[in-house]
């Protein structure tokens, strides 16, 4: 029995990461937004 076996979890562990790789993205994004808006009010 190896230490780390995804075999029966393969799905969830690929919608986990996909969870978290669209938690970052909207992050980015928002954060991007609020540079933006910043910058076009000059604040």
């Amino acid at each position: 029995m190896p230490l780390l076996d995804i075999g029966q979890h393969k799905a969830l562990l690929g919608t986990l990461v996909a969870d978290m790789v669209l938690q970052i993205l909207s992050y980015v994004s928002e954060n991007e937004r609020v540079n933006i808006k910043q910058l076009q009010t000059g604040t």
